[in-house]
């Protein structure tokens, strides 16, 4: 059947159609690479300029607080004239009574296709006719910070049909579908770039701990701890100093990554009323605590420190101080290269850090003044290896009944300790739940009932008393005390002499218990109790470190739902469609299997969003988007992949007549009745189809002549499909 010759009019309108489609596919493909905001809008400019046949694109975010349009594109306006373009929101002001104010304050697409008549105010008519702008639409679009206006002219009146208006919406709805995704990654790569720190910051105290166990001095402490921070903490620098307590000055002692002539410049002192004991770091001295800027050069005052810092790429600092024999003696100070490096998170790992540091540098002094037992030193040795063996198991992340397990374990065995055993309170009672033993018969779980309880007959005990205060418990003697007594029996079995019941804490509460028993009497001196205490501090650390990274696997899936899916409906987003397609393109190309690619756009839906309101038009493309899934089979993919146009992959079709009853059933689905708001809706679906690999094995080009044969069945009127001809 032979189609009737298009006059000249409509010819220029076709292909003016077809420049602006083959501009919005162009629009489409730079979407996909997620750019940013600035980029995408300049990119966009060019692109309509030069594939679209626009006279001028103007595109501008409106300034909430003051009302003004910031415009980020002007493109097509020499540049002598872009002053005159200053437009305000505000229906008030002399600039507000333009088109795109007007959009903007209606959000909706507004088009003047006689623009220069339409224009009241002589300065803009003298200097739009200048420039040759004859018809403009201006079409509103979400942005993070509010609304913005992406504006067109053409360059004679009547430009602008409603075909061509209705497209350059679609322009609009992927400016804020591209926002929107451009947001979502900015989140997803600040949770990444979190979680790795977090995951930096975690080994580098695993590899200090693994450090501190093999008794370094001092000065071979602190270059280490600062070498390990920079490099598998990925923090700008790190620096530690000591207190000299007689003269009140910071001493520096060792410092990894530091800009040259920074020793020179920075000077500490303990004195508030000098000017160098008003720093962050005389501060932290002083209290004891943690200080921390995450945006350190604002909280500078103007001088040669500030102009230095700003310099050296350091734009956050914490400080940590650290003691010795109760005694606040030094800090460490770690700096990060970007501004908020410091969350909760990374704080608590650093007064992990800092205590570590006090362990360390007390657990050396201990073994400077070891005493002259050689029994004892043996003792600390063993238990030292077995804190070394637990820090090394802690690296891997175990399970809470894994670590308590193998921590009993390595204490008996590493330690030569008789017996050990690890109990929790429960959060309902009062009573201690043991959770594992080793070097004991299992009855022990049966027997042995302990309660916190003061006012109990059974909270009289060893490990009730080291849970209600929050110290250790030592019993030189064991069969003296009341568990020795009520406990005989195992005491005999075990042949314990003494006791040591050290808490700890579990998610913020002291929970936890790590009793070990030895077979002679005033086995726990204070260097072991101070080890054992450390072991017990490590089990906390490592049960933290389970909640942690069961939030970070959390959050890497919840961060890999949310960049494949669409917010909206919950169907895969434009970028999961991509992914698809390229995948089961492959796969289908090894099997030598079709595939067809289809782009479905829904007709009427302009309609219900102006008549309903936004929220129905969401509601509406929920229902049609869980419709069209309910029709498709398991294997194949529906995706929203624009405001109002869903992709789909069917490749789970037998022949062309069974693929074609697939896209009935589709379209049967969208002119079904929806009710919306308690309204009766009526849209219709247009689609268009391209096959694999009869049309094209490229996914771009696939998609391309879909949307090809999508806009056929639009120039046709719609409601139905059409598979793209062989060309």
């Amino acid at each position: 059947m032979e189609e009737n010759p298009l006059t000249h009019s409509d010819s220029d309108r076709l292909f003016r159609f077809q420049r602006f489609t083959e501009a919005l596919s162009e629009a489409d493909r730079l979407i996909r690479e997620i750019p940013d905001p600035q980029t995408l809008f300049e990119r966009l400019g060019t692109i309509m300029m030069e594939s679209a046949q626009s006279r001028a694109v103007w595109i501008g975010l409106v300034d909430e607080t003051t009302g003004w349009f910031d415009w980020r594109v002007m493109t097509g306006v020499p540049e002598e004239l872009k002053p005159v373009f200053r437009i305000s929101v505000d229906a008030t002001r002399p600039e507000g009574a333009g088109i795109t104010s007007e959009a903007a304050r209606q959000r909706r697409t507004v088009v003047w296709n006689d623009y220069l008549n339409t224009l009241r105010h002589p300065l803009w008519r003298k200097v739009l006719n200048e420039c040759g702008f004859k018809a403009v639409i201006a079409v509103p679009f979400k942005a993070t910070s509010g609304r913005g206006i992406f504006a067109l002219s053409g360059d004679r009146p009547g430009f602008f049909d409603p075909e061509l208006a209705s497209l350059i919406e679609k322009f609009a709805d992927n400016i804020t579908f591209a926002l929107a995704n451009w947001e979502r990654e900015c989140d997803r790569q600040a949770n990444e770039d979190q979680i790795r720190r977090l995951h930096h910051f975690t080994r580098s105290l695993a590899e200090i701990s693994s450090l501190i166990m093999r008794l370094p001095d001092p000065d071979t402490l602190f270059r280490s701890i600062c070498d390990i921070v920079v490099s598998s903490g990925q923090s700008r620098t790190a620096v530690i100093g000591e207190v000299d307590r007689d003269s009140g000055w910071v001493r520096w002692k060792s410092a990894s990554n530091s800009p040259a002539g920074w020793m020179e410049k920075l000077h500490v002192h303990l004195d508030p009323a000098r000017p160098e004991g008003r720093t962050m770091t005389a501060v932290a001295l002083r209290t004891g605590k943690i200080a921390v800027e995450n945006d350190y050069l604002a909280s500078l005052q103007d001088g040669e420190w500030k102009s230095f810092i700003e310099k050296v790429d350091i734009r956050s600092v914490a400080v940590v101080p650290f003691q010795f024999k109760g005694t606040v003696a030094g800090i460490l100070g770690v700096a990060g290269s970007r501004v908020g490096f410091f969350n909760g998170e990374l704080l608590e790992l650093l007064e992990q850090l800092g205590n570590n540091i006090t362990f360390a540098l007390e657990n050396f002094d201990r073994e400077v003044s070891r005493r002259r037992d050689e029994e004892q030193v043996l003792t600390l040795q063993r238990f030292t290896q077995a804190l070394a063996e637990i820090n090394a198991l802690l690296m891997t992340v175990p399970s809470p009944d894994v670590l308590f397990e193998r921590v009993c374990r390595i204490v008996v065995e590493a330690g030569k300790a008789r017996a050990a055993w690890i109990g929790v309170v429960g959060m309902q009672d009062h009573w201690i739940e043991w959770r594992a033993t080793y070097g004991t018969h299992k009855s022990f779980f049966e027997t042995t009932r302990i309660s916190i309880d003061p006012e109990s007959p059974d909270g009289q005990y060893l490990t009730s008393e080291a849970l209600r205060s929050g110290l250790p418990q030592i019993a030189d003697d064991y069969s003296r005390t009341a568990g020795g007594q009520r406990f005989s029996l195992l005491v005999q079995e075990c042949t314990l002499e003494s006791l040591c019941s050290v808490p700890f804490m579990i998610l913020g509460q002291m929970r936890g218990a790590l009793v070990v028993g030895a077979t002679r009497k005033n086995f726990f001196g204070e260097q072991l109790v101070s080890l054992l205490t450390q072991l017990a501090s490590n089990i906390s650390f490592g049960l933290e470190n389970w909640e942690r990274e069961k939030i970070r696997q959390s959050r890497e899936r919840a961060i890999e739902y949310l960049s494949e899916t669409d917010d909206l409906t919950g169907l895969p987003n434009r970028r999961h469609f991509w992914e698809a397609v390229r995948s089961r393109l492959a796969r289908a190309g090894e099997k030598g299997t079709e595939m067809a690619v289809a782009i479905l756009d829904l007709d009427g839906f302009k309609k219900v969003n102006d008549q309903l309101g936004h929220l129905a038009g969401d509601r509406l493309l929920q229902e049609v988007g869980q419709a069209l899934r309910e029709v498709l089979g398991h294997h194949d993919t529906l995706a929203r992949i624009g405001g109002d146009e869903f992709g789909v992959i069917l490749d789970g079709y037998r022949d062309l007549e069974s693929l074609s009853g697939i896209l009935d059933q589709m379209i049967f689905v969208c002119e079904s009745p929806f009710t919306i708001k308690e309204v009766p809706v009526k849209v219709s679906g247009s689609m268009g189809v391209a096959i694999f690999p009869h049309h094209s094995d490229s996914p771009e080009e696939l998609f391309r002549l879909a949307d090809l044969a999508l806009y056929q069945v639009k120039s046709d009127g719609k409601a139905g499909w059409r598979i793209m001809h062989n060309h």
